[in-house]
């Protein structure tokens, strides 16, 4: 039987449940904080490389097509043109 999506709590640990019953951590807020630097860290190396910082905000269908094709995108020596942040609102079923 599969769990029922959403935030659930398991062990004092909030999890979010996939569709097909798989387990996800949701991240405290102290991880979320780290995360966030990593991704300024890496955004600016990226920046420093000559790459445009491209950020979608939503991946459903059309947002994920979207952050795929842009990341895709070369330069004329096969280079990637664009670093792609891909961000979605933080709910229980945006964790897998």
């Amino acid at each position: 039987m599969i769990p029922t999506q959403g935030r659930v709590t398991v062990d004092n640990t909030d999890v979010s449940i996939a569709a097909d019953g798989t387990e996800y951590i949701i991240p405290s807020s102290d991880a979320l904080l780290s995360a966030y630097d990593q991704i300024a860290i890496e955004a600016e190396r990226q920046r420093h490389r000559g790459r445009q910082i491209v950020v979608v905000q939503g991946l459903g269908f059309v947002g994920s097509a979207v952050a795929a094709a842009i990341a895709a995108a070369t330069d004329s020596a096969g280079e990637p043109k664009f670093f792609v942040i891909g961000i979605d609102l933080p709910t229980p079923n945006c964790y897998w």
